[in-house]
């Protein structure tokens, strides 16, 4: 009996303030700007890129070509566009603000972006370069700090395995 009077009490609480039992002023939890925290962010597709080139055709291709999620430094995507035989442009993608950046190449002409690699929890980007031509070449790394739309160079190049 006690606990048919405490649900009848509550029905009357919630018919009284005009609040359907469900409703999100009834349930705080479910307001919107509590749901909004607790969403995943929108990730942007690219949009721009960072040096002013402005090719939409581009823009696709890198869209194309890009890690369907965030892959570097907590919110980039990499995105590797073939662009012939033994060719392709290598750039990494804001997914918060769609900004297209090129990888940095090797000092050396010779030398093209076989691989860039990095962390999702780490802003520390390694690039891989290596000659397409000479299979037998070794491949040199180079790290970088990956931060807004900025490559830093950490250190200097070392040997690597190639890909």
């Amino acid at each position: 009996m006690r606990w048919s009077c405490l649900v009848l009490c509550w029905c009357a609480v919630v018919a009284c303030e005009g609040q359907e039992a469900g409703s999100a002023k009834a349930n705080p939890n479910t307001h919107l700007a509590s749901r909004s925290t607790s969403q995943p962010p929108r990730l942007v597709p690219p949009r721009y890129f960072v040096d002013g080139t402005h090719n939409a055709f581009a823009a696709q291709a890198v869209r194309e070509h890009m890690d369907r999620s965030v892959t570097l430094a907590g919110h980039y995507s990499r995105s590797v566009v073939p662009c012939g035989t033994e060719c392709w442009s290598a750039t990494v993608v804001d997914r918060r603000t769609g900004a297209i950046i090129d990888v940095p190449e090797s000092n050396n002409q010779t030398e093209l972006i076989v691989d860039v690699r990095g962390r999702r929890d780490s802003d520390v980007v390694e690039v891989i370069y290596g000659r397409t031509v000479e299979r037998t070449a070794t491949c040199r790394a180079r790290s970088f700090r990956l931060r807004g739309t900025r490559f830093t160079a950490i250190g200097r190049y070392s040997s690597a395995r190639c890909p």
